[in-house]
């Protein structure tokens, strides 16, 4: 049984009580005991993101430019003065989410506050505004017009020719390409641009290891969830932003040596 916490109100749930809040945190119950310790479950972990790992990818998309080559296809019919979120922003976020494994424009909402796609986008994780939400992102991917569109096809056939590492295969399977739910045909079109994009995010990252790296010729699911999918706190400090990483991840070696290689100029 959970332990009782002192100063604590019992917060109750449709289904009954499920958690109890202390000293400000919210306090799951019903945690067994260990070695004769009892255990407490709280959301008090401060500024975390399971999603670390798309600082590197942002290394990589800013040394390839996607991003603001996409944006340069298109016409922002907004004014000015109100534009809260750049074409370039906005693409560049999109992009991450999929590389990271979030396929749906949905998922705007849910990781617009993120501490690491926040900074990946080159906003401070804390004070930063936070980024473009859901229907946001679906006026973006309804503006492109089919001139729009293929210019942008050309940009990636640019990037395509560099290379060969399998491209519909890694599209459909790792990347959910196949998520082409939109009312327009332009807007789905559009929608495999950002998923190229964010095959080339993935493929450079291979791209980065040593040749004869166990990374060379990995899966893309399988270096999302080693080198992507990694858990770190975030504190935005006066002079600097701390990210901490687990004391015991186990490919520390590998993501230090391929952040310092996305570091530098292509």
């Amino acid at each position: 049984m959970g332990a009782i916490y002192p100063e604590s109100r019992r917060a109750d749930t449709k289904d009954g009580p499920a958690a109890v809040v202390a000293e400000g945190a919210l306090v799951l119950s019903g945690s067994s005991s260990i070695a004769g310790k009892g255990v407490r479950i709280a959301f008090d972990g401060g500024r975390l993101t399971s999603d670390a790992g798309v600082l590197l990818l942002a290394d990589i998309e800013r040394r390839l430019g996607i991003a603001e080559r996409l944006a340069r296809c298109l016409t922002d019919p907004r004014s000015p003065e109100r534009v809260r979120h750049t074409l370039a922003e906005m693409i560049r976020f999109r992009v991450l989410l999929i590389a990271a494994g979030y396929a749906d424009a949905n998922d705007c909402d849910a990781l617009r506050a993120d501490p690491a796609f926040k900074m990946a986008v080159g906003r401070a994780p804390e004070s930063g505004r936070t980024l473009c939400s859901q229907p946001t992102m679906c006026r973006l991917e309804n503006l492109p017009t089919i001139t729009a569109l293929k210019r942008m096809m050309a940009a990636m056939v640019e990037l395509f020719c560099d290379s060969f590492e399998n491209l519909v295969k890694a599209h459909k399977v790792h990347l959910a390409s196949d998520r082409t739910s939109c009312t327009k045909a332009t807007a789905n079109q559009f929608r495999l641009v950002l998923h190229t994009a964010a095959y080339w995010l993935l493929h450079t990252l291979r791209g980065l290891a040593p040749r004869r790296s166990f990374w060379r010729e990995a899966q893309f699911d399988t270096v999302r969830f080693a080198l992507v999918k990694v858990v770190g706190r975030v504190t935005e400090l006066a002079s600097r932003i701390e990210l901490a990483l687990p004391s015991d991840y186990r490919y520390r070696d590998s993501l230090t040596l391929l952040a310092a290689r996305a570091a530098r100029p292509p």
